[in-house]
């Protein structure tokens, strides 16, 4: 192609790479949007679109993770929960937990293989 040619061409495969941005879900494809627009030169239409399937692949990854994160921080509250110092008992003379003053070993004595 002779010069004129070329930068039309060129000028044509920019304007290309723009419609496909623009075109992208802003919610989605902010990120990788901004950064391929910050190029320069600008990529290639067929390089945008790898950066965008990329990005994708990658939130759709996070996507099927974040359900199984949901959950294991669930189990984690309930765990953290039943562990709290509320469901506990605590003695009224030592101040420990695990135990009721009636069980104190400090007042009923401490039993013969305590020391063993």
């Amino acid at each position: 192609l002779p010069i004129c040619g070329k930068a039309m061409a060129s000028m044509l495969e920019q304007e290309k790479v723009h419609q496909f941005l623009m075109g992208l879900d802003n919610k989605k494809f902010n990120t990788v949007r901004s950064n391929i627009l910050s190029q320069e030169p600008l990529p290639s239409l067929n390089k945008a679109y790898a950066a965008v399937i990329r990005e994708e692949s990658q939130l759709q990854f996070t996507q099927l993770i974040e359900p199984r994160n949901t959950i294991e921080r669930a189990a984690f509250k309930a765990t953290s929960q039943n562990r709290s110092s509320s469901n506990r008992p605590k003695c009224s003379h030592c101040q420990k937990l695990r135990h009721e003053q009636h069980q104190c070993y400090e007042l009923v004595r401490y039993p013969p293989w305590w020391d063993d």
